[in-house]
């Protein structure tokens, strides 16, 4: 297992520009029981204008406090496709966290937020909890979602819990079976099963 944590990925040391990767800024291929940034100051990633922001094909990984197509002032950075995305068999790992600071900012893909995919392996029980997923589909093709559990039709449905944006309610919607509750960060404003 190994900890990542407080790197600008896809960006120049300030942050807020650079041309980003061909690829995956961050990708979990191999290995688990990783975490990826915390809640410590400073030991969240800022992952912006690569083609993906992370991919994880194992599992019993945490990704924490992270900045995905945004970073912490909120600028438009954005991500060509996806800003987390699980597949291969991808199960247990926990995106967000019910505590203060544990969940990601996951905004500004061209395609989904998160993207569960069964690309030969069947993803289950992965926790997304207290993100504050949003202004994704920046391709406007109404493709793009928030949470998208593409292809999971059967096992156990992940955990979501949607937590409202600081002075914007959050629209979330989860396709194909999630369970969804409110959390203790407040009521789950315009949630579509």
């Amino acid at each position: 297992s190994h900890v990542i944590r407080g790197n600008y990925i896809g960006l120049d040391p300030d942050g807020s520009t650079g041309g980003g990767n061909t690829d995956v800024g961050l990708a979990i291929i191999s290995g688990s029981g990783n975490t990826i940034g915390g809640t410590a100051a400073q030991a969240g990633h800022v992952i912006s204008r690569n083609y993906e922001g992370i991919e994880i094909n194992t599992s019993n990984n945490v990704v924490q406090g992270n900045w995905f197509g945004t970073n912490s002032a909120g600028d438009v950075l954005g991500l060509g496709y996806n800003g987390v995305e699980l597949t291969d068999g991808a199960s247990y790992n926990l995106i967000g966290g019910a505590n203060a600071g544990e969940g990601n900012v996951i905004a500004y893909a061209q395609d989904d937020g998160i993207f569960v995919y069964d690309n030969g392996g069947h993803s289950t029980a992965n926790a997304f909890l207290g993100n504050s997923i949003h202004s994704n589909d920046q391709e406007a093709n109404g493709d793009g979602i928030g949470i998208d559990l593409e292809e999971i039709l059967r096992g156990e449905a992940p955990l979501v819990e949607a937590a409202a944006a600081d002075e914007q309610a959050q629209r979330l919607r989860v396709e194909h079976g999630a369970e969804v509750t409110a959390g203790s960060r407040g009521p789950a404003p315009g949630v579509q099963i």
